[in-house]
């Protein structure tokens, strides 16, 4: 009911829709919805409980669906940062050992990192780090074949070196 009331009112709208919706009866079914949208490179689904009631927290009546990823890949260049962020590094381009995954990754850096990167570049340049991110994708650069859709910066891999980074292959499982 809730969901066809709030079709009704949007129905005309110009700037808000709404989004689909699917009715699943199981986890099995929820998981092939899931990879559906994970296959049209989409972020993730939430499952709701229909039953519930809104609330405008955090809810334990929605689980989130969402592919996480971590990668090894080796630093080979560094941007600086924009707005809040000039004269600070904004992020960091990394490519998988084979050269075939390219990606820029900016989140997960705090302000402490940014500046003390952006003033000691050789410190990351040519290191391996973790990222965490939700998957392949066809990139839209013209040095590689594929990215990553929304890395994360988790921290340096001192025990590996470039030699040991994830590769294609191996990032694709």
């Amino acid at each position: 009911d809730r969901y066809n009331n709030l079709a009704a009112v949007c129905k005309d709208a110009t700037r808000v829709f709404i989004i689909e919706s699917h009715i699943v009866n199981d986890l099995e079914e929820a998981r092939v919805v899931f990879q559906n949208y994970v296959a049209q490179e989409l972020e993730g689904i939430i499952l709701k409980n229909m039953n519930a009631p809104w609330e405008n927290k955090r809810s334990n009546n929605q689980v989130k669906f969402k592919v996480e990823i971590e990668s090894d890949l080796v630093v080979v260049g560094m941007y600086e940062g924009t707005g809040k962020y000039k004269g600070m590094m904004g992020g960091i381009t990394c490519e998988s050992a084979d050269g075939k995954v390219i990606t820029n990754v900016g989140s997960g850096f705090n302000d402490e990192d940014r500046a003390y990167f952006w003033k000691n570049k050789k410190d990351l340049i040519g290191t391996v780090v973790e990222i965490k991110h939700n998957g392949l994708i066809l990139s839209k650069e013209k040095d590689a074949i594929h990215s990553v859709f929304l890395p994360i910066f988790k921290f340096i891999r001192d025990d590996k070196n470039a030699t040991q980074a994830d590769t294609l292959e191996t990032m694709n499982g």
